[in-house]
């Protein structure tokens, strides 16, 4: 599956321009990887908090946000590798 996803980017005339192509889906999904990165860290303390506070219904919450969140971060590396070859190799 390839995805031509327009992506928009700054440049330097403080105008911004709509990139697209094999690139444009890479630097996307690096964007995409570095959120939910911040978003799984979150769970990560909210459950370090729930263990503290002895609280098993948000123990089981964040441990399954957190699992579900690991699947999504691998998904994006596993699908960023598929995506570098063409956008680096044969880019725009």
């Amino acid at each position: 599956m390839t995805t031509m996803a327009p992506m928009r980017c700054a440049n330097g005339t403080g105008r911004k321009k709509v990139r697209s192509g094999p690139l444009a889906l890479l630097l996307g999904l690096q964007y995409l990887y570095a959120q939910a990165s911040y978003v799984n860290i979150t769970w990560i303390l909210a459950k370090q908090a729930a263990l503290a506070s002895h609280d098993q219904v948000l123990r089981e919450i964040t441990s399954s946000a957190e699992a579900d969140t690991d699947q999504q971060l691998t998904w994006m590396i596993t699908r960023m590798k598929q995506a570098a070859p063409q956008a680096l190799l044969v880019a725009d």
